[in-house]
């Protein structure tokens, strides 16, 4: 016999707790993505779980937001963070992801999550989708 059977059966037979099954933990209890996709009524297939957050075609600036920082072209430019830049610099200042980089998954409206990083009339800008170079 297995050491751990042997164990099992001398509580069981000392009348000591029944120790558990190596079971994974029920799911936690909520509604977010951590508690496992919802069951549709009736116990049919999953329904998705809704993103949290505006979707990207909801949301983006107004107009370009321009940093100051003088380009010739959108390569000349990119993101001042990491996660849910706020600003769009010159490529020098830029602080893009890296691969050890881990960002939330909200989506910022008024950020490059939603807008694109870009030169704009010679000025590195945060650029709304709708807008073109």
């Amino acid at each position: 016999m297995t050491m751990r059977y042997t164990l099992l059966l001398l509580l069981a037979a000392c009348g000591g707790p029944t120790p558990l099954a190596d079971t994974p933990d029920p799911p936690p209890a909520g509604d977010g993505p951590e508690a496992g996709p919802a069951v549709a009524p009736g116990g049919g297939a999953p329904m998705p779980i809704a993103a949290a957050g505006p979707s990207p075609g909801a949301c983006h600036l107004p107009e370009p937001l321009l940093s100051g920082d003088a380009c010739q072209t959108d390569a000349d430019c990119g993101v001042s963070a990491p996660c849910h830049a706020a600003a769009c610099v010159a490529v020098a200042k830029a602080q893009p992801p890296d691969a050890d980089t881990v960002c939330t998954k909200s989506l910022e409206c008024r950020t490059a999550d939603a807008n694109r990083c870009g030169c704009h009339q010679g000025q590195c800008a945060l650029v709304p989708p709708a807008e073109q170079p």
